[in-house]
């Protein structure tokens, strides 16, 4: 039996076995040319422990690159992604992606995804058939083995954090 979690807005598109236990896989993620790496030289401070970090990226007005056609995409759609941080060993991402309406098939295969949602609403459907309605403010996870359905009703942007799998 497959059951979706979900408290308030936070959503787990992942799959719970009857025991409770999660069905969780290891993947990749896939980092292509669309996808943007953002540099903020005068933004970081190094903290004593030399880990540097960032300081005033706005998600919701933040320049992404210019988009291009989504490969997964059902209806024509098109999407652009900016990564701003990764971790030394390359296995921790955090960005903002942006995707225009349509509907497009979305799988997480060898990384997890959190994500929030700045601005717009879709619907995520996943294979077993589970749907979450998602907009401004919602958080949520899709681990690793999640496939899915995304409809975009109103341009989406998001916050993500992408941990791969090793």
């Amino acid at each position: 039996k497959i059951k979706t979690c979900m408290v308030s807005s936070v959503y787990s598109f992942g799959s719970l076995r009857s025991d409770g236990a999660d069905n969780h896989c290891p993947i990749t993620p896939r980092l292509t040319a669309k996808h943007g790496t953002m540099n903020y030289p005068d933004k970081r401070k190094t903290m004593t422990n030399g880990i540097p970090t960032i300081h005033e990226a706005d998600a919701a007005s933040i320049t992404l690159p210019t988009a291009s056609l989504k490969p997964t995409s059902l209806t024509g759609q098109t999407e652009s992604s900016l990564t701003l941080w990764e971790s030394p060993d390359g296995h921790a991402q955090l960005g903002v992606w942006e995707c225009s309406p349509g509907t497009f098939t979305a799988r997480r295969d060898g990384y997890d995804e959190i994500a929030h949602i700045v601005f717009g609403k879709t619907t995520v459907t996943s294979e077993a058939g589970d749907i979450s309605e998602l907009g401004p403010g919602s958080v949520f996870v899709t681990p690793a083995g999640w496939s899915g359905t995304w409809t975009i009703h109103e341009t989406v942007r998001k916050t993500y954090v992408v941990r791969t799998i090793p």
